[in-house]
């Protein structure tokens, strides 16, 4: 079948579906009592969060896939996406559900936790490999080459590593979200330049779905994404660029992702060796929580970097 929707309507319809579903899954949640339980360990400010309803990532899920549906272009790049989205969103759905129902900040194991990651990403890996190629755009040097079987161990770790990144981003109101839309704005121009129009719908759903989403959670939040969305959400930015080639842009375009996992490395690896810390808590958006600023100011200046990585990005691609 041939697309069904324009961005502008994919847009729009995705838009308008978050908005009305959140309002009546946020009621629900919150009936059901499925709140937050915050970190001891984190910022004090955080505990007024206490009990906010979370798992909020199933409303954009619900979106972005009623959007694929009623647009019916399933091509296996678009199977691709779905697997690595929806594939990390359900280990991000039992985490959620077990750290709701024993009531602390406790969900699976991290070694549990890496091993699903790790199967979802081996699955889509072959699937890339078999459908894509192996051939992936080298940033500066302009030009693809082939990874043959180094593609899967590559390729493995980019979407594990991309998934936790973006999980370690959700740590203040609106600041995943934001930070994701932009780095989708990046993928969509891209797409449509290179004329993968089924892809450009998909991203564009997306973006529809997280700006409607972003309505309920920027600060003071109604809802948080929970697990089930900052990891479908790595899986969603990981599998566009495979589709894309695109994966050695993500540092550059997802410098968020990048600064925050590096800071929580530099933490851990400073305060085994040292025993002191470099930043006041990680991620680092804490460690600016802590220096003064507020979630709102972290956000927009951090919002400021990633549209700098879009600059950047688009330079590196284009010229």
């Amino acid at each position: 079948m041939g697309n069904q929707l324009n961005i502008y309507t994919a847009f729009f319809l995705s838009l308008i579906i978050t908005l009305s579903i959140g309002k009546i899954l946020i009621k629900k949640l919150t009936i059901l009592k499925y709140g937050q339980s915050i970190r001891k360990e984190g910022p004090e400010s955080h505990f007024k969060k206490t009990g906010t309803p979370t798992m909020g990532g199933v409303i954009f899920l619900i979106t972005f896939l009623f959007i694929i549906i009623i647009n019916g272009n399933f091509t296996n790049s678009v199977l691709i996406i779905l697997l690595s989205t929806y594939g990390l969103a359900a280990i991000g759905f039992i985490d959620d559900y077990r750290i709701i129902k024993l009531k602390t900040n406790e969900g699976i194991s991290a070694k549990q936790k890496i091993l699903g990651q790790f199967i979802i990403a081996l699955i889509v890996s072959v699937m890339g490999y078999y459908f894509l190629g192996s051939d992936i755009f080298i940033p500066f040097l302009n030009k693809y080459i082939e990874l043959k079987w180094i593609y899967y161990p590559f390729n493995i770790f980019f979407i594990v590593a991309l998934s936790n990144s973006v999980n370690l981003t959700d740590g203040i109101d609106g600041l995943s979200t934001t930070v994701t839309i932009i780095v989708l704005g990046f993928f969509l121009i891209t797409s449509i330049i290179f004329r993968k129009y089924c892809l450009s719908i998909l991203i564009i759903a997306a973006i529809g779905a997280l700006f409607g989403f972003l309505f309920y959670n920027i600060n003071p939040a109604k809802v948080f994404m929970g697990d089930v969305g900052s990891l479908s959400l790595g899986g969603l930015v990981a599998s566009i660029a495979m589709v894309l080639k695109l994966q050695l842009i993500v540092p550059i375009i997802g410098i968020i992702y990048f600064i925050e996992t590096v800071s929580v490395i530099i933490q851990v690896f400073y305060f085994k060796k040292f025993g002191k810390r470099v930043f006041k808590m990680t991620p680092i958006h804490h460690h600016y929580e802590l220096s003064g600023l507020s979630e709102n100011q972290i956000v927009k200046k951090f919002a400021l970097i990633t549209i700098l990585g879009f600059i950047c990005s688009m330079l590196i691609l284009f010229l």
